[in-house]
């Protein structure tokens, strides 16, 4: 849902950020909590998450994050620049663009 305009490669990228930030212990541990934690995800924050039914390709993405395939490794957040967000993001560390996205490691 959070992703699903982009390119194949950066749908999984964003699977993989969810994936990573389980395992990070600055995130929660439950998959639906790091999907659902407030702020986190424009999707979830708009009340269409819910709502959104899943390509083929999105679901597809969705496994091969699961299976390990990260274009962006080490990253634990993404954002659009060239939409409204929040200034902090402008400080991440260890950014790089994949398609329309921005894929960042942490605060530097």
């Amino acid at each position: 849902a959070e992703a699903g305009d982009q390119a194949y490669p950066t749908q999984v990228a964003v699977g993989a950020v969810v994936l990573n930030r389980l395992r990070s212990p600055h995130f929660p541990h439950q998959l639906a909590a790091v999907i659902t934690q407030p702020r986190q995800f424009s999707v979830v924050a708009a009340g269409t998450f819910a709502t959104v039914r899943p390509t083929a390709r999105a679901l597809n993405a969705a496994r091969a994050a699961l299976t390990g395939v990260n274009p962006a490794p080490g990253t634990l957040y993404f954002y659009n620049p060239a939409l409204p967000h929040v200034p902090w993001m402008n400080t991440l560390a260890g950014c790089r663009t994949l398609g329309a996205l921005r894929f960042c490691a942490g605060v530097r």
